[in-house]
C-alpha cells in the first residue's frame, strides 16, 4: 500500500501493519473496515498503546522504572527525547516472561513513533493526550512485582475506583477514536458533542466487560479488578 499523505514511510507503514497482526486479534480484524485514511491512524494508536501496556505488564520493572518507561513514551509523542534511544532501553528492560510479539514491537517502537510523527497534527495531540492520561492511570493502579493488582489489597476500593481505572485504561481511547472520526468527517464532527459525551461510558463498558471476561485469570495472577463494596 502506497503510503498516504502524512501518515509515514512505506516501509514503517508495512511493519506497522505486520506487527498489528502479531500482537492484536479484535483490532488486526476491525482496522480494515474503516477507511483507507483512518486505518493508519488507528492502527498506530493502538499500538502505542500497546507499547505502554506493555509497559504494565512487565514483571521485572520495578514501579519506578515502569514509570519512568511511561514518561519517556509521553516524552518521545512530544518531541522532547529520542525514538530511537526509547526503543532499544525498552526493548532490551523486558523479559521473556513478555510474549515474543511484544517484545519485538518495543524494538521496533521508534518505526511506530516515526508513523506518529507524519500524522496530521490533531491526530499527533489526540494520540498523545491518550498515552499521557492512560500511562498516569496505570502508574496510579499499579503495584511493585510480586504484588500483583490494584494497590491497597484484593481489589479495587469501590465503584469510583473501577469507573476510574476503567477511563484510565479504556475511556480515554473512546475519547481519542472520537477525535480521529470527527477530525476525517466535517458530518461526524457536527455531532461531536454528542459522541464524546458517550464516548468515555461506552469504551469503559467494554472494560468491565473484560475485566469479567478475564476474572479467574487474572485471579490466579493475584488480580482483582473488582470493586470490594458490591
Amino acid at each position: 500500500m502506497t503510503a498516504p499523505p502524512g501518515s509515514g514511510g512505506d516501509a514503517d507503514l508495512a511493519y506497522q501493519a505486520r506487527i498489528l497482526q502479531a500482537v492484536s486479534r479484535t483490532y488486526a480484524l476491525t482496522i480494515p473496515a474503516l477507511p483507507e485514511r483512518l486505518r493508519p491512524v488507528v492502527s498506530n494508536a493502538y499500538l502505542l498503546c500497546r507499547i505502554a501496556d506493555t509497559i504494565e505488564d512487565e514483571p521485572r520493572l520495578s514501579l519506578a522504572r515502569k514509570k519512568v518507561f511511561w514518561e519517556r513514551l509521553v516524552e518521545v509523542l512530544s518531541g522532547r527525547q529520542d525514538a530511537a534511544a526509547f526503543a532499544r532501553d525498552l526493548a532490551a528492560a523486558l523479559s521473556p516472561a513478555t510474549p515474543v510479539p511484544e517484545r519485538e514491537l518495543a524494538g521496533g517502537a521508534s518505526r511506530i513513533l516515526r508513523v506518529t510523527a507524519h500524522l496530521r497534527a490533531p491526530e499527533r495531540a489526540a494520540i498523545e493526550r491518550c498515552i499521557r492520561l492512560m500511562s498516569g492511570g496505570m502508574a496510579e493502579f499499579q503495584r511493585e512485582p510480586g504484588a500483583a493488582g490494584p494497590p491497597g489489597s484484593v481489589g479495587l476500593k469501590d465503584l469510583g475506583q473501577l469507573d476510574r481505572y476503567c477511563y484510565f485504561v479504556a475511556g480515554v481511547v473512546g475519547e481519542m477514536l472520537v477525535e480521529f472520526f470527527c477530525n476525517y468527517s466535517g458530518e461526524i464532527d457536527r455531532r461531536r458533542e454528542g459522541l464524546m459525551a458517550l464516548a468515555a461510558s461506552h469504551a469503559q463498558g467494554l472494560q468491565m466487560a473484560n475485566i469479567l471476561k478475564d476474572l479467574w485469570d487474572d485471579w490466579q495472577d493475584g488480580a482483582c479488578w473488582l470493586p470490594r463494596d458490591v
